[in-house]
């Protein structure tokens, strides 16, 4: 009886154990998404200025050279 006890007492260990493992690698999947979607956000937002800035020196560059 007594070792029925331990045995079972040791399968819900390892059962809580893995849920605890699993809880873990779902909110680690969860961050690691949210990342990843941060860094896109990110990089599009540079890109973005970058063009925006490119177009300006290109503006700029063409009333010069219309000045001139």
């Amino acid at each position: 009886m007594r070792e029925k006890l331990i045995r079972e007492k040791e399968e819900a260990l390892d059962q809580e154990r893995e849920k605890s493992q699993q809880k873990l690698h779902d909110q680690y999947e969860r961050l690691e998404n949210q990342f990843n979607e941060e860094r896109m956000r990110w990089k599009n937002n540079v890109y973005g200025e970058y063009d925006r800035l490119e177009a300006l020196r290109k503006r700029d560059k063409d009333t010069l050279e219309e000045q001139v």
